[in-house]
């Protein structure tokens, strides 16, 4: 008699409650620096501190953990959102479905070009953290720029412009951060 093999998937890799709570302060900390940065409070965010450390996060964390990171960043952006934003839950969910997305092809893209482990050691390596800081914030910065439009009333192609460069600042800025760091 043939054996079946169990094809049932591994559980997610739970980070350290610690290590959670921690990149949750971070991630709050950072969206009040955004924040305190802000061209015009609430929609000119210049750079976006969270996105570089969530990008890097989710680049250098083990695969199976990622639904952990995100849970965290969506906990630790709710809070910066009551803290310093005073979005509406609707808006903020919007907001951090597009950043999460972002994060995640960021992270994506850091590992199949720069492969594993990330290093910023050469050249080539912060051009392909330049590529993945210039093509994963049109993500955030489409879904952003649409809920601000929708909700908001903003203007689509200024805070378009507006949520990319912030994104793009903050991978650029912080994600490098993170790599030194660990």
């Amino acid at each position: 008699m043939r054996q079946q093999k169990d094809e049932r998937q591994p559980a997610p890799l739970r980070p350290a409650v610690v290590t959670l709570a921690l990149f949750m302060g971070a991630y709050i900390a950072g969206a009040g620096l955004a924040h305190w940065l802000a061209v015009r409070p609430s929609t000119g965010i210049s750079t976006w501190p969270p996105g570089g450390l969530l990008v890097a996060t989710l680049a250098l964390a083990p695969r199976r953990s990622a639904a952990w990171w995100i849970a965290a960043a969506g906990v630790a952006d709710g809070v910066a959102n009551w803290l310093w934003f005073a979005n509406s839950a609707l808006l903020a969910s919007w907001l951090f479905a597009g950043n999460a997305l972002c994060a995640l092809f960021g992270a994506t893209l850091l590992r199949n070009q720069a492969g594993e482990p990330i290093r910023l050691a050469t050249p080539r390596d912060v051009g392909r953290l330049g590529l993945a800081a210039s093509l994963a914030p049109a993500i955030s910065a489409t879904m952003g720029s649409m809920a601000l439009a929708a909700l908001q009333g903003q203007d689509l192609g200024g805070a378009w412009w507006s949520w990319w460069l912030g994104d793009a600042t903050g991978i650029l800025c912080f994600a490098p951060i993170v790599f030194v760091a660990t």
